[in-house]
Parts: C-alpha cells; structure tokens; sequence
C-alpha cells in the first residue's frame, strides 16, 4: 500500500495549539466537562482501523523525517516512506511484523549514525565532538546487534514452525549467535568515556 493511497489519512507531525486560538487554550487549562470522550478500545469505527494502519506502516518514515530533517532538508515524509517500502522489498518483502520493526530500526539508526557524524565534524568545540562520537559509537555497536539478531530471529521462527522438536535447537543457535558477537563486537558503551580517544578523533575529523 503506497503512501498516497487515499485510504490512508493525511497525518503530519503537529505542534500543540498555542496563542489565541481558544481551543488549544481549553486544552492547556482544564478538560471540557461537556466533550465527548472517544473511548480507546472501540474508536471511531472506519477512521481508527486507518489510523492503526498508518502507525502500523508510516510511523517509522515519520520518524526518520522527524529525526533527519534538521540534515537532510529536501526529503519530506512520502521520500522517507518510499525508502522503507523499497528497503522491505530489498529484503523480501517480509511479513512478519518483528522482522519489520527491526528492518526499520535498523533504518533508522543508519540514518542517525550519519546524522551524528555529521554533528561531530560540524561542532564547535572538541568536547562537543567527543560526545557526539561517542553517541555515534554505541549506536553503531547497537546496530551490529540488531542486525545479528535479525537473521537469527527469523532462523528460530522457522524452526519452531517445522515442530517443537527443533525448538531446542534454535535456542541453541541464537545463544551461540550471541556468544559470537559478544566476542567479535564488544560493547562500546561498557568501556566508559575516554577523553583522549575522542579528542584525537575529533581533531582528525575536523
């Protein structure tokens, strides 16, 4: 289903109501005693199924929009859209909602890792660098993860399908996977702040 389809409504980051507008003053000052309240479990019938549905598939776009679009100022949100679709579709068009979820974290800290590069090379001071590349390194150790934990999800889903016999076994295989990885790919955030490897990086990328 493609961004434009008309069964979806147009959503947009919004900011609160401010200044005179009498609603958004209501809504900052005290509940209106006499408002309808919708109740969260039945919704509005039609309009709530379409919403769920544009969480469900745009929420991620929106929020690659929303967290690089101090950075990269020409993309809107249908280009951030169509990059995820097609990122899907790259990997199989997969239909297993977790699978999905990690894909798009995946996209996003992708993204985020360039946007906190960009912010080291750009600061003002090589304090400000270190931290921004320290973020950037544990963020990158968090992708590796999630990445290495991608293929070993959708292994294990596989075999539990095939019978509860195998489910041993793919217990086994992720613990291994993550074994593995400890050993390949520490952890960067246990090793603390170190001023002078920063600094030293900082310098180089400035």
């Amino acid at each position: 289903m493609s961004a434009s389809d008309p069964t979806y409504p147009t959503v947009a980051l919004q900011r609160p109501a401010v200044g005179d507008n009498t609603a958004g003053r209501k809504a900052l000052q005290r509940p209106d005693p006499g408002a309808s309240v919708r109740s969260a479990a039945t919704g509005t019938p039609g309009v709530s199924e379409q919403l769920a549905a544009h969480i469900r598939d745009s929420s991620a776009s929106m929020f690659m929009f929303a967290s690089m679009g101090t950075v990269l100022r020409e993309p809107d949100v249908a280009s951030y859209r169509i990059y995820r679709d097609r990122l899907l579709a790259d990997y199989g068009d997969p239909k297993d909602p977790i699978v999905i979820m990690l894909i798009e974290q995946l996209a996003l800290a992708h993204l985020n890792c360039g946007q906190l590069f960009y912010k080291a090379s750009s600061a003002s001071s090589v304090e400000c660098a270190s931290a921004f590349l320290v973020a950037s390194t544990r963020l990158m150790a968090e992708f590796r993860r999630t990445a290495l934990a991608l293929p070993a999800y959708r292994e294990a889903v596989l075999r539990l399908e095939r019978g509860p016999e195998l489910a041993a076994s793919a217990q086994e295989k992720i613990t291994s996977d993550s074994k593995l990885q400890e050993v390949n790919h520490p952890d960067e955030s246990s090793r603390g702040f170190r001023p002078h490897e920063h600094a030293e990086n900082a310098r180089a990328i400035a």
